[in-house]
């Protein structure tokens, strides 16, 4: 139904192009509409960063907080550049039924599509038409994550410690998290606490 795939070696940015059914989002290139040829996705400035920001190479050191050290220039589906676009380095990438994540080489974790059951990781339910970094595993926050699933209605993703946290809608239990409740951020598997996570999978329930 949709394609993900990294950029060949060589290949110019964006680093991440998409492919499919998009009326929901899940291309993640900014508009409600299908593809049936592969669509460069652009990640966006936070909005930390405004218009008003000096230029990567005067504000390298806050961009490399904001954006995990992936500061160059981007252009948008249109090939249009804009100074409000940053291209970042995805080194992995799961596709739900109507949502997709995607890790950065910095370990930040990006979501967008469908928001149904707070899959995304933001705290709400509103549907994501462009790539929306997860605060949660923000630059603050301290924790990086290494890979990342999705699936019908729930996300997991594992972190460089071994943790795993999963979000979503939980009612069969697949959040892991004791109960069927759903889970409106990412939340710790208690679970596996003495183990060391290295990768997750998410079915559709």
């Amino acid at each position: 139904e949709r394609l993900s795939c990294n950029m060949a070696a060589g290949v110019p940015d964006p680093a991440l192009y998409t492919c499919g059914q998009g009326l929901e989002g899940e291309l993640g290139i900014g508009e409600l509409t299908d593809s049936d040829v592969p669509v460069p996705v652009i990640f966006q400035r936070p909005s930390s960063l405004c218009h008003e920001c000096p230029s990567p190479a005067d504000s390298a050191d806050e961009e490399e907080a904001q954006m995990g050290g992936e500061i160059v220039n981007g252009v948008d589906h249109q090939g249009h550049r804009d100074g409000n676009w940053r291209q970042v380095t995805v080194v992995q990438v799961s596709v739900g039924a109507h949502h997709v994540l995607a890790v950065t080489a910095s370990g930040h974790l990006w979501s967008w599509g469908k928001g149904t059951s707070w899959c995304l990781g933001h705290g709400n339910q509103e549907d994501c038409v462009e790539p929306t970094q997860v605060e949660f595993f923000g630059p603050a926050s301290g924790r990086r994550v290494v890979h990342a699933a999705a699936g019908q209605y729930h996300s997991a993703a594992v972190t460089t410690d071994g943790s795993m946290y999963t979000w979503g809608l939980g009612r069969e239990g697949q959040l892991g998290h004791g109960n069927c409740s759903p889970c409106h951020l990412p939340k710790k598997v208690r679970a596996l606490a003495e183990h060391k996570v290295v990768q997750c999978s998410c079915g559709d329930c």
